[in-house]
């Protein structure tokens, strides 16, 4: 590290140069040994190529470093490209809430809009902030869910008054029951929730 410090010109690529994370630490002897960094939350910022080096010279993040305080304690900004063609900046908020990671959306028409969001961000947690997201794991979430549904009872009522059945067929019949109806509710769970997200997204955007 003391070689890199030595020359700190040598730390980011040149402006014409495109290598990868990977390649451009081993081109300046980077131990990576101790890089990482204790944060509590990221910030992903979507901005269009081509990015200024470093990428906080581009007008729409002026005022911002890599590393900011807010409300969800250390903060790490970065860039990233956009994932489609909208016309807007979309900025997404990964922070850990206890033991569970929750991810936030935020679309935003304007620079302006940015900042103000990075602004209310220092002093409030995404859950507050009327525009945003929460997009939850959904295999995860889906799956918790339905793990939680019982329906033994039911079983049992269906099963029971049948003395002529043999325990072992009783058993696999209760067995194909409960997947059935789980997969049944677990169908449903997921066509509810992207016709949430679809029609919540929809209102964001008429406002």
């Amino acid at each position: 590290m003391q070689n890199i410090s030595e020359n700190l010109d040598q730390l980011l690529p040149l402006a014409t140069e495109a290598p990868t994370c990977s390649e451009h630490s081993q081109s300046i002897a980077l131990d990576p040994c101790g890089t990482a960094l204790n944060i509590d939350a990221v910030v992903l910022i979507e901005l269009p190529l081509p990015w200024p080096k470093p990428v906080f010279m581009h007008s729409d993040l002026k005022g911002l470093d890599s590393l900011i305080h807010t409300s969800m304690g250390a903060t790490r900004v970065l860039a990233c490209q956009p994932s489609s063609d909208e016309q807007t900046t979309t900025l997404t908020v990964f922070y850990k809430e206890d033991e569970n990671f929750d991810k936030w959306v935020f679309k935003l028409k304007s620079k302006e809009s940015l900042m103000e969001l990075i602004n209310a961000l220092t002093s409030s947690k995404p859950e507050t902030i009327a525009s945003g997201i929460q997009v939850k794991e959904k295999k995860e979430a889906i799956e918790k869910r339905v793990k939680s549904v019982d329906v033994k009872e039911h079983v049992d009522a269906l099963i029971n008054g049948e003395g002529d059945l043999s325990e072992e067929f009783k058993r696999k019949a209760a067995t194909v029951f409960e997947a059935a109806v789980k997969s049944k509710i677990r169908d449903e769970v997921i066509r509810l929730e992207d016709e949430y997200q679809d029609e919540l997204q929809e209102s964001i955007n008429k406002t």
